[in-house]
């Protein structure tokens, strides 16, 4: 009889709770949702700096002074060498391979495209002013000013100088802006720097520890025009760099990753003879001017 009750007693409070988790299903749910929804989307990169633990997020810190430490990180490299894996997708398909890249502050560069033996296939070079390029087995030898046009030949990045080396050595391109404005942005766990300049925006995510960018945005009327970003970093030469940069623009059809394999900063000797805009000698120089 006892064990009769039991059962029945057992069973109703068994039906009891299944009609209690049906009609609390969807609440539990949506509690659920709501926690990942929060959680899930944030970064949470870095913690908060401690001299801005007790500010609001927009108190502590101005765009003045982020600008300028992003500015000053990218400037703690004079000069760079890299080996590097690059693939790009774009218009023309999917092309991938090994480019050395070597450059010298403000604006010389030297790229040169490889095949898997470490020959040259393709070489560009700049000295700031003027630009040379040449295929290997081509007998023209394509020169002239050193515009973006120009020097975007082998890597197709939409800058050129001084803003191109700050890119590559793990920096930003920043634009010109009269009203930069600086927070702390809590759930990615970066700061946040913003330039403005008539309809265009440039939003850069830098880390609190080195000021160095983990993302880039440059929007234009409200739409993005490109964005780059920063991963994998690792101690090169006594600075924290990313080994890994994405350029991503659907305006222009480029998705470019660079990954650094090896580097070398502040290390380039005699630059000079590196960086001569000299056409291979028996080719044929045509002037390639900018649009």
């Amino acid at each position: 009889m006892l064990h009769e009750v039991v059962s029945v007693a057992f069973a109703g409070y068994t039906a009891h709770m299944q009609r209690f988790a049906t009609t609390m299903r969807p609440f539990i749910v949506l509690a659920i949702g709501c926690f990942f929804l929060v959680q899930g989307c944030c970064a949470h990169r870095f913690s908060r700096p401690v001299d801005l633990q007790s500010l609001s997020a927009d108190a502590g810190v101005t765009g003045q002074e982020l600008r300028d430490r992003v500015r000053s990180y990218a400037r703690q490299t004079r000069s760079m060498v890299y080996t590097t894996r690059m693939e790009h997708y774009g218009p023309d398909g999917v092309v991938k391979g090994k480019v050395d890249v070597l450059g010298k502050r403000p604006g010389q560069f030297r790229f040169e495209a490889l095949t898997p033996s470490d020959d040259t296939l393709a070489v560009l070079v700049s000295d700031g002013m003027r630009f040379m390029s040449h295929q290997r087995g081509q007998s023209v030898c394509y020169v002239g000013p050193a515009c973006v046009e120009n020097v975007s030949r082998i890597l197709p990045l939409p800058f050129h100088g001084e803003q191109l080396f700050d890119l590559l050595v793990g920096g930003v391109p920043l634009m010109e802006s009269d009203r930069p404005t600086g927070t702390w942005n809590e759930c990615e766990g970066v700061y946040e720097l913003r330039l403005a300049r008539g309809d265009w925006e440039e939003v850069v995510w830098i880390r609190p520890d080195v000021y160095a960018p983990v993302r880039v945005v440059m929007l234009r009327g409200g739409l993005e025009q490109f964005r780059i970003d920063y991963d994998d970093f690792e101690l090169i030469g006594g600075v924290h760099q990313a080994q890994l940069m994405r350029y991503v623009s659907k305006t222009r059809d480029v998705d470019l990753t660079m990954s650094i394999r090896d580097a070398e900063r502040n290390g380039i000797a005699s630059p000079e003879s590196l960086f001569r805009v000299e056409c291979p000698s028996g080719t044929e120089r045509r002037e390639l001017p900018c649009r």
